[in-house]
């Protein structure tokens, strides 16, 4: 208390549980003023409803929610947040709300797509021995282009079941090397 200021200051930090929905918070700090200054930032984990539930949800160490009120008014609202349902599909989002940047990401993962297992039928990839046919500059143009395409195309790999096979063919050049690989799959 500071009596020429007439305020009561305080901080804290420490455990948060909330046992009716099996979570757990840590308080990385909280600071508080009476005249209205307040500061809080947490990270931890919930599961709703209770042990085990249909969503876990998290909010990570390394970006807390931090809620923030400063003497002018001013607001602050930030973190980020990872909801996993029990089937794998996870939801991850973060906000940033500090006047007057706002900030905002989301980003879905763990879906299963049936169409990614028709997929593979659509691309269509040239042979080796059509590849060593083209001209040497073609050639190093092709598997510099093929091996973009897959290093693209190999994230989508995980939407399917199927197990991933790959071979490698050696696409022969005239640019004195051992050679230039293509992948497909």
């Amino acid at each position: 208390y500071n009596s020429a200021t007439r305020r009561l200051r305080g901080a804290f930090r420490g455990s948060l549980v909330v046992p009716k929905v099996h979570g757990t918070f840590e308080v990385l700090n909280g600071s508080f003023d009476t005249g209205g200054t307040f500061d809080l930032s947490a990270w931890g984990a919930v599961s709703i409803p209770g042990e085990g539930g249909l969503i876990n949800v998290t909010v990570p160490k390394r970006r807390p929610l931090h809620v923030a009120r400063e003497l002018d008014g001013r607001m602050t609202l930030q973190g980020a947040v990872q909801a996993r349902l029990r089937n794998g599909i996870t939801f991850d989002g973060f906000l940033s709300l500090d006047d007057p940047i706002y900030r905002l990401g989301a980003s879905v993962g763990g879906l299963r797509f049936e169409m990614a297992t028709n997929f593979t039928g659509l691309v269509q990839l040239p042979t080796a021995e059509r590849l060593a046919a083209l001209p040497a500059a073609a050639r190093v143009i092709a598997a510099s282009y093929f091996t973009r395409l897959g290093n693209t195309l190999d994230p989508l790999t995980s939407l399917t079941d199927a197990q991933r096979e790959s071979r490698v063919h050696p696409v022969q050049s005239e640019c004195g090397s051992a050679g230039v690989s293509c992948r497909c799959r």
